[in-house]
């Protein structure tokens, strides 16, 4: 009886962490050397995955956290970059896993961005920052090759495009 009740104490400790403190994002951007001036939005990707979209030296950055059980840990991150200046546009994928797109719009007529992949039409979420600058991310689900159209959208208008590989 006495080993039963010492192995359910033991299993206990192991689940809850031994007792461990709770890592925040923050603490495991510090913990990774990683600079930023603010933390712009924080995303749950699945049960123990956050993407963290953050502002460095007035660049957007995003990085990919493992945060199972309430520990947050490091790892993996990447600047965006590519664009007109009114609009932006990149492809990631984050730790070898996770595709994203992620961009900037600062055309304040722009209520909508769209990924269209192959057959997939993705609508992004917006971040706003201010009144004229606002990030955007798509998580696709299964992304339909490399090419790819980024529509910008005043409603149902397109107000500007941009096509490549992504």
């Amino acid at each position: 009886m006495r080993k039963v009740v010492v192995t359910l104490m033991l299993i206990s400790a192991a689940m809850t962490g031994c007792g461990r403190a709770e890592v925040t994002v923050e603490q495991a951007m510090q913990s990774a050397r990683i600079r930023y001036d603010k933390i712009l939005e924080v995303a749950d990707l699945d049960q123990d995955h956050r993407l963290v979209f953050y502002r460095n030296d007035q660049h957007l950055e995003l990085g990919w956290l493992d945060c199972a059980r309430n520990i947050c840990r490091w790892i993996d991150g990447a600047r965006e970059t590519r664009g007109t200046g009114i609009v932006s546009a990149s492809y990631r994928r984050i730790a070898d896993s996770w595709p994203i797109f992620i961009g900037e719009v600062r055309d304040t007529r722009v209520n909508r961005v769209e990924v269209r992949t192959g057959d997939a039409v993705y609508e992004a979420i917006i971040i706003p920052l201010t009144d004229a600058a606002r990030y955007w991310y798509v998580i696709p689900d299964k992304p339909k090759g490399l090419y790819s159209e980024i529509v910008f959208c005043q409603d149902a208008e397109i107000v500007y495009r941009l096509q490549g590989m992504y």
